[in-house]
């Protein structure tokens, strides 16, 4: 794809972000009536809720507000499709963290025996699915509006900082287990990386810390977009913050309407709306299911800020995993007491963690992930998919994730399922990079 048209998406990306902050201006359902939702997926229109209870699951919602004032909405699936909820029954609590961009819906968006929400459900485990600020799920705030600039002001520095332990803390309030398992995609593990290994408090609280697709650096990653900005992250993040850019490919009915009008009637722009998808992070047309891609585009993607992706584009760009760059030194010396944004302290991590990557990840690049296990020395599992072109997206939409990689990670949970981990102690777990298909 020509850096022409790479550059007309980024364009458009923003400008729909600047020109449309009303969310509330058309309805799904007008939409829906000018005809164009007659051989749409019923799934296409429904929330992370509806979802779980239209496949027979019992679904919970809860909304978490962080101690800076975001409120966020988390669903859960107490227990498999075909038991009963038992009084006083304890099952072992596991939390799904989505990626870039999208939301808790990746989870449950193929069919049950493909879903990892729904295989883990039906295994045994009290599942609860995550989001962040910025996406569908978690666009208020106590103060400021959706349309503010103060809303938009974040990375996923603050979700490190202030939505996973809020997420992490109400699972277990209601749940009333004292540990869980972290199952991470993408950017939902480097936030994992970036807060367990700087609060070693919030650190005791997770029994394994599953990383899919692993991102903390991303200096060989091979995305295009990212790749196209990374230059130019840190000037871009001065400016947009400047001017006022806030929200990035923000998820509403019009964007819903598009990829309805010209990704689902239409078989070739089909094409090009798949490409669209794995812009950021790689395609593997063998593995999407094609006859749910209505479902996909309905839900992701799902919103971040602009700041966050500059966050991104600004890790490929200095190869390190660190904070935020201001995009001055007087702004980095106002928030940090340096010009330069502090690293995380990935390799302080003491949780046990596995770390699952693929050969044609652009993100997660097995040059990166081997780096980043390098780094650690909580590393209790090492996992290459065996599959030659599974990309960043196939480890939770992939339709044979349920064959190549979620029986791995169900291998893990249970080796942590019941049993209390120490502070600094964790079992290295035998395993071994598979061969190549």
């Amino acid at each position: 794809m020509t850096t022409e048209i790479l550059l007309f998406i980024f364009g458009l990306c923003l400008w729909t972000s600047s020109a449309l902050p009303d969310y509330d201006h058309v309805s799904m359902a007008e939409l829906l009536e000018t005809g164009f939702g007659d051989r749409l997926d019923p799934e296409f229109t429904m929330n992370a809720t509806e979802i779980i209870e239209y496949h027979g699951y019992p679904a919970e919602e809860y909304q978490v507000t962080t101690s800076d004032g975001y409120m966020i909405y988390i669903q859960r699936i107490p227990h498999g499709r075909n038991e009963s909820y038992v009084s006083g029954s304890r099952r072992p609590v596991v939390l799904l963290q989505h990626g870039l961009l999208v939301s808790s819906t990746n989870w449950i968006t193929n069919l049950p025996n493909e879903s990892l929400g729904f295989i883990l459900a039906d295994a045994g485990y009290d599942v609860w699915l995550g989001n962040m600020r910025g996406n569908v799920y978690g666009l208020k705030h106590k103060s400021f509006p959706i349309t503010s600039k103060e809303f938009w002001d974040f990375t996923f520095d603050e979700m490190a900082a202030y939505d996973l332990p809020a997420i992490i803390k109400k699972a277990l309030a209601v749940s009333g287990a004292e540990q869980l398992s972290y199952v991470g995609h993408s950017q939902g593990t480097l936030i994992g990386f970036a807060k367990f290994s700087s609060d070693q408090e919030l650190a005791k609280k997770i029994r394994v810390f599953i990383a899919l697709a692993p991102v903390a650096f991303l200096g060989n990653m091979k995305s295009p977009l990212l790749r196209l900005i990374a230059p130019f992250a840190r000037e871009l993040a001065f400016l947009f913050r400047l001017f006022g850019y806030r929200d990035f490919l923000p998820d509403y009915p019009l964007i819903q309407y598009l990829a309805e009008k010209f990704c689902i009637k239409q078989p070739i722009p089909a094409r090009v709306c798949e490409n669209v998808i794995f812009i950021v992070a790689g395609y593997d047309f063998a593995q999407i299911n094609s006859t749910r891609l209505d479902v996909y585009l309905s839900h992701a993607p799902a919103g971040t800020s602009s700041q966050n992706i500059f966050h991104f584009a600004q890790l490929a760009q200095s190869n390190k995993c660190q904070k935020f760059d201001y995009g001055s030194d007087a702004e980095n010396m106002k928030y940090y007491g340096q010009i330069t944004p502090p690293e995380y302290p990935v390799s302080a991590l003491k949780v046990p963690t596995a770390m699952l990557y693929s050969d044609n990840d652009w993100l997660a690049t097995p040059v990166d992930v081997l780096r980043l296990k390098e780094e650690l020395s909580s590393v209790v599992d090492f996992y290459r998919v065996p599959y030659a072109n599974w990309d960043h997206l196939d480890f939770i939409w992939g339709v044979d994730a349920n064959k190549y990689v979620y029986p791995e990670v169900q291998r893990v949970l249970r080796q942590y399922a019941n049993s209390t981990r120490r502070a600094t102690g964790h079992r290295k777990l035998s395993s071994g990079s598979p061969k190549k298909e």
